[in-house]
């Protein structure tokens, strides 16, 4: 039977490989893709990844029991490259 540690761990390790994936095709955008409105609950793709990218360092911080951590600013990612180096 598996650990909590050991299933919180395959859970992080899958969401990076998602996220890295998830990335790498956003790269294929143009900027103007990535920033048009897209009907998203968020705006634009850029947006709505900033958001997802905020959430997945928010809980991060959870798990690192980094306190009462809050989503952080989301700010700032209107490219690809800005949205990887948050």
């Amino acid at each position: 039977m598996l650990s909590s540690v050991d299933v919180i761990s395959s859970l992080v390790e899958y969401a990076y490989w998602a996220r890295d994936r998830i990335l790498d095709a956003a790269r294929l955008l143009s900027a103007e893709e990535y920033r048009a409105p897209a009907g998203l609950d968020h705006g634009s793709i850029g947006e709505t990844l900033a958001h997802t990218f905020a959430a997945e360092r928010l809980w991060r911080l959870r798990l690192e029991c980094a306190g009462d951590a809050l989503l952080p600013d989301q700010t700032g990612a209107d490219s690809v490259e800005a949205l990887q180096a948050m």
